[in-house]
């Protein structure tokens, strides 16, 4: 099975954020517009969440942690992301 994978950053703790993808892949039907969510519920329906994420780049400015996590995306293509989420970088730099 290939690995599925989701790259995304926040200002929160990481706990705090990894919570949040826990509770979306074990609960997708309540977390219907999360990208992890969307993911469970159309792919592992059923199936207890195996989670676990790697911190890749830390940025305390928030321009460049979004710029950060982009340029990942587009590089990777991550399985899971929702490509709108280049988008709201995009209209987040240039505001």
């Amino acid at each position: 099975m290939s690995q599925e994978f989701y790259d995304g950053e926040s200002d929160r703790p990481c706990h705090d954020r990894f919570t949040e993808h826990m509770r979306a892949a074990a609960a997708p039907d309540k977390y219907r517009e999360n990208a992890i969510g969307k993911h469970y519920a159309s792919c592992h329906l059923n199936c207890t969440p195996k989670l676990s994420f790697t911190i890749l780049d830390r940025q305390a400015n928030s321009i460049k942690r979004k710029i950060s996590e982009a340029l990942k995306i587009n590089k990777d293509k991550p399985t899971i992301n929702v490509r709108a989420e280049l988008v709201d970088t995009l209209k987040f730099i240039v505001q």
